[in-house]
């Protein structure tokens, strides 16, 4: 039905696995860029002077993508996490099928609950 969503929580589950190794492969990249500073003081002139200021725009290209990993791998993660407590999987490795009209009475239910709460 055109009503159902379906969810693979174990292809959700590798794909938050994937990007926890390119949050630490961008960890390692920027040490070995970071690395290269006892190479730069040890040596003077333009070259070296254009070599820190490149590596300075490196570090912070690769600050701003590890941020945004780390945004996506959160925003994933908290999917799973609400997708699982709406939609209880009986195998991760397989599609789980709900209608969307129940998920949607959850919702409203719980959003209820919060304003009643406050």
């Amino acid at each position: 039905m055109k009503q159902d969503i379906k969810v693979n929580y174990g292809q959700l589950d590798g794909l938050l696995d994937s990007i926890s190794f390119y949050i630490s492969s961008v960890n390692e990249l920027a040490d070995a860029v970071k690395a290269i500073d006892s190479l730069l003081a040890r040596s003077s002139g333009e070259a070296v002077t254009a070599l820190s200021e490149v590596k300075q725009r490196i570090i912070d290209l690769i600050d701003k993508y590890g941020e945004q990993l780390k945004e996506l791998y959160s925003l994933i993660d908290c999917y799973v996490f609400d997708m699982t407590a709406e939609i209880q999987p009986l195998s991760r490795a397989f599609m789980t099928r709900a209608d969307s009209y129940q998920i949607k009475s959850s919702i409203n239910s719980v959003s209820s609950a919060a304003v009643i709460n406050r």
